[in-house]
């Protein structure tokens, strides 16, 4: 309900004060996950579970294990994404990533125009920024750069406080749990100054 009241309450916002946005259209992308994706997700569950069904009846789950399944939704994402970081802090890249295929696609249809890719993780934005140089885009990290046509960053870095109506287009590579910074993400390009369909 507070999701569907703050995206609500922001357009009653533009309208209270005259000020007319042009068209904000979403779309998603569904993926199928790899063999080895779908795998390592199953044993993080697996391992997961396990601790959960040891526990006796009177026993309740405690922070740790609450923070730990907080922590498995974080490592799923970073599946999905190709990559997972270790426990001494690597970054182990995947085999395979399906996203990438679907990323493809995506920017093949937003064609020359710039565009915004937000993602959740550093590497996602190592991965994110590789792909893109290898197929001739010039890129900015963090900031927009006037002469680049993609902008990469990260949602917790920049969700809010940015005036980047310029682009036409958001790609969010991964999304928060957190949908208040989700929604001020989408904010960047679609605000008072944006002339075009975002």
């Amino acid at each position: 309900i507070s999701a569907i009241l703050a995206e609500n309450l922001h357009r009653l916002d533009y309208e209270s004060t005259g000020i007319e946005l042009p068209e904000e259209v979403s779309l998603r992308h569904y993926i199928q996950l790899s063999t080895e994706q779908v795998k390592m997700i199953r044993e993080l569950l697996h391992e997961w579970t396990l601790t959960l069904v040891n526990k006796t009846d009177d026993q309740k789950l405690d922070s740790w294990e609450l923070s730990s399944a907080s922590s498995i939704m974080q490592k799923e994402a970073q599946i999905a994404s190709g990559f997972v970081y270790t426990p001494d802090g690597d970054t182990k890249w995947l085999n395979y990533n399906p996203k990438l295929q679907c990323f493809q696609g995506v920017i093949e249809e937003i064609g020359s125009e710039k565009f915004i890719v937000w993602c959740m993780f550093k590497a996602e934005v190592v991965l994110v920024q590789k792909f893109l140089e290898d197929k001739g885009y010039t890129i900015s990290l963090h900031e927009e750069e006037e002469d680049k046509q993609v902008l990469i960053t990260t949602i917790p870095k920049n969700y809010q406080g940015r005036n980047w109506q310029t682009f036409r287009h958001a790609i969010f590579f991964s999304i928060t749990s957190n949908y208040e910074h989700y929604f001020q993400s989408k904010g960047r390009t679609h605000r008072q100054g944006s002339k075009h369909p975002t």
